[in-house]
């Protein structure tokens, strides 16, 4: 990536590398509902006949912060939480379903490993559900984590008795309501760190699985009698109440922290479970485990000490895996090379909306509802490609927004073609794991001539030799598989290449 001051470097023949500005955010504080999609809040649905719990503390949020209401995930939790911490799609980290979970590598280079190896200045913290395969010190060793404390799997057999793991350590609790120890746990970890700056990854269980009633000081259900016979017969009700608890530990987390201080980012993981959706994205096969709007469209908040111009709405089409770049970038850091699939959304929170450029969001999945079909999409701002075994679909989002009249089944029109043209390219390009190239140039040392650049962990590198600055025809590969040494990779050159500038590309 070469910006204004890299290129300036390379024309001076000198040494240089983006700086870091330690500690320079603020607190960070990321909300994830666990199966909770845009049909089920009042601020991300508008439909006539869909029913909400009272989320005030949600709404508030919304209020005063901005609302994505095209944002993105995938079809199934897994893949989308594998997205967020690396920056990149499911078919690069081989998480594309929570089948494929365990596919995650601690050679993938997490967000939490990208604020410590750049010293940033914060510590980082994980609470609630971590479901990415591995054992009990995954979420430390594997993802990254200063601290943990929560449940490995996907979902609990029961909120009320279940196995709480702390930085590796199991723990059985009875009788104590999981979405408030995750809360408690977090807001104890919170303000034992002084003034230090933190992030909290906060992955709520709920509204996942099993269906149950909450303690009822937390939700205005009071009527439901919490019998399994009942929770059959009402699912819907049962979900809300877990909704109005969900909001109301998120009203704890809020009343713990200054929103001039802390910003807070909060989104679901994928859509609504089919026993509980509701309109306008009750269709059949059309909820979470789908490719379609009602399987991965998602309510997503940003709110706090970062935003500007609170109480509006962007419109721009994001994804999950934005969050990546999005965090990195608010703590003062650089985004890596590695987190290839991601754009930060900060001029987006800060209403720098002229800088921004219309895109598309890529979404797969090995395990489809039913668990018998693979797929594909890619949405943009108006159109959507979806490809599911070796069926194609093609929408026009703006005229039909529940994909219910597939284009290709009659004749695209000039506009239609262009876009069905474009999205295919897009979709085509989504099978290249390699992570576009960087120019470096020669500097001089005491120790002699040298290449220098900085470095990622569980990254190598190959560098190619250009014949002169401009020239994009490579002489040939000079170095390969150079593996990362953080913080700079050092390469001494000699005799006729001295006088060439480099391309450098992660192998």
């Amino acid at each position: 990536v070469v910006g204004g001051d890299c290129m300036k470097c390379l024309l001076l023949g000198v040494v240089c590398w983006l700086s870091v500005s330690a500690g320079a955010g603020h607190n960070l504080l990321i909300l994830i509902a666990d199966d909770l999609g845009l049909d089920g809040l009042p601020f991300s649905n508008a439909d006539a006949g869909a029913s909400f719990p009272s989320v005030p503390h949600l709404e508030s949020m919304a209020d005063e912060g901005v609302v994505f209401t095209r944002a993105y995930t995938y079809p199934t939790c897994s893949p989308t939480r594998a997205a967020m911490l690396t920056g990149r799609h499911g078919f690069r980290t081989g998480v594309l379903s929570p089948s494929s979970s365990g596919a995650f590598s601690a050679e993938e280079h997490t967000f939490p490993e990208a604020f410590a190896y750049q010293a940033l200045g914060y510590a980082t913290a994980s609470f609630g559900k971590w479901h990415l395969g591995g054992d009990a010190l995954a979420p430390n060793e594997v993802g990254g984590w200063d601290h943990f404390s929560g449940s490995l799997s996907g979902g609990l057999s029961d909120f009320y008795n279940w196995t709480k793991v702390v930085n590796g350590v199991e723990t059985e609790l009875v009788g104590q309501y999981a979405t408030e120890v995750n809360v408690d746990d977090a807001l104890a970890w919170m303000a034992a760190q002084g003034e230090t700056n933190w992030v909290v990854w906060m992955g709520f269980n709920a509204v996942h699985t099993p269906l149950h009633k909450p303690p009822n000081e937390m939700h205005g259900y009071d009527e439901l009698s919490g019998t399994e016979g009942d929770i059959t017969a009402n699912p819907r009700a049962y979900y809300e109440a877990m909704t109005e608890a969900l909001d109301y530990q998120i009203g704890r987390l809020l009343a713990a922290v200054d929103s001039n201080e802390t910003t807070v980012i909060f989104l679901g993981d994928n859509g609504t479970p089919s026993q509980t959706i509701q309109p306008p994205y009750d269709i059949v096969r059309r909820a979470k485990g789908s490719l379609f709007e009602g399987g991965t469209h998602v309510p997503f908040v940003m709110w706090g000490a970062d935003v500007v111009q609170g109480g509006r709405t962007v419109d721009a089409v994001v994804h999950g895996v934005d969050l990546f770049a999005t965090l990195i970038e608010l703590g003062g850091g650089r985004v890596p090379f590695s987190g290839v699939d991601s754009r930060s959304l900060v001029p987006l929170m800060k209403n720098e909306l002229a800088g921004w450029e219309a895109d598309s969001v890529f979404i797969a999945s090995d395990m489809l509802q039913g668990g018998n079909a693979t797929g594909r999409a890619l949405r943009g701002e108006r159109f959507a490609v979806i490809e599911i075994n070796e069926r194609r679909m093609f929408f026009d989002l703006e005229l039909d927004p529940l994909e219910s009249a597939n284009l290709l089944l009659g004749a695209l029109s000039v506009e239609e073609q262009a876009a069905y043209d474009a999205l295919m390219a897009g979709l085509g390009g989504m099978t290249n794991a390699a992570v576009s190239g960087f120019r470096a140039s020669i500097g001089r040392e005491a120790t002699g001539e040298v290449l220098r650049w900085e470095s990622e962990p569980f990254l190598s590198y190959r560098i190619q030799a250009l014949s002169a600055l401009g020239d994009e025809g490579m002489v040939g590969v000079m170095v390969s598989n150079v593996v990362a040494t953080v913080p700079m990779n050092e390469v001494v050159l000699d005799g006729d290449d001295r006088q060439r500038f480099f391309w450098i590309e992660v192998e």
